[in-house]
């Protein structure tokens, strides 16, 4: 599994002190215009687009952000794999082998119980699946930007992933998330 989503954290965990963050995220990223939609700044709630960093930032996943009893979760919808949708949550083929019984990526929360913080964000957790550890995290809309920013976070160290604003409609699949019930990994 590339991990890009579950922000490498082996990687960086070894690689002390963290490198740059990615470019900010716009039309010229490689993702055509039309995958793009647009998100009112204080919403996190909706269909994210995350990247491959260590691919020239190419599309990698599609997570949905969700609330229920005031918390916030994140739901891996779809992999790519070579530029194309081939793992959905409809039939999912990908296993995270570091997580107890390697349940599914695709349908998976990896970010979960996500609650307001003092400083404006929403604080949470993020799952590795490639390893089951857990980190802090912290997530937030940047307006100027037009991305959510997802970042894990180890003692004083952290490392950023950047998602942009995805068109549902665009889904080879159709989902109702008022129907998605909390799946905290164990």
């Amino acid at each position: 599994m590339r991990g890009a989503w579950a922000f490498a954290l082996a990687a960086f965990l070894s690689a002390l002190p963290l490198a740059g963050c990615l470019k900010s995220i716009g039309a010229d990223d490689g993702v055509p215009k039309e995958n793009y939609v647009c998100r009112e700044a204080s919403g996190v709630d909706g269909v994210w687009l995350m990247f491959d960093r260590s691919n020239k930032n190419e599309p990698e996943s599609i997570v949905a952000v969700y609330e229920r009893g005031g918390k916030r979760f994140f739901r891996m919808l779809a992999i790519y794999h070579n530029g194309k949708i081939d793992d959905t949550i409809e039939k999912p083929v990908e296993r995270a082998k570091g997580i107890a019984g390697n349940p599914p990526l695709c349908g998976m929360d990896f970010v979960w119980d996500l609650t307001p913080a003092a400083d404006g964000k929403l604080a949470g957790r993020v799952i590795n699946p490639d390893d089951g550890r857990v980190y802090k995290c912290k997530v937030w809309y940047e307006a100027s930007k037009g991305r959510l920013v997802l970042r894990g976070e180890l003692l004083i160290f952290g490392e950023s992933e950047y998602l942009a604003p995805f068109d549902e409609t665009r889904l080879p699949f159709k989902i109702d998330v008022s129907k998605f019930s909390p799946k905290a990994p164990k």
